[in-house]
């Protein structure tokens, strides 16, 4: 079965002007499943994998090795977390002392 593609889900979710979009298929050749998930925010983007997950783990019964996959969006800001808190580590390290960063008032 070919993947169902992400824009596939996100032209759906434009289309019915939905916040999140998950889809379930299974081929009718082989019964293969497939699941996509789409989220219009990074936030719904996460929202939406987290409940992909479950239908896949918890309804389908799929191995968690083959269930749990992060969008790339949400991929993408927890690799960039993990480098800022390395950078700041390593900051930290330098100083010898307490890193205290004041934050902007919003």
């Amino acid at each position: 079965m070919d993947r169902i593609p992400i824009q596939a889900a996100k032209d759906i979710a434009m289309k019915y002007d939905c916040r999140e979009i998950i889809i379930w298929a299974l081929d009718r050749k082989s019964d293969e499943q497939s699941v996509v998930t789409f989220g219009r925010t990074v936030k719904s983007s996460d929202h939406a994998s987290q409940k992909g997950v479950y239908i896949k783990k918890v309804i389908f019964g799929w191995p968690a090795s083959d269930a749990e996959a992060d969008p790339s969006r949400v991929q993408k800001l927890k690799n960039r977390v993990r480098e800022l808190e390395a950078e700041v580590s390593s900051l930290k390290a330098t100083m010898g002392r307490p890193l205290y960063v004041k934050e902007k008032k919003r």
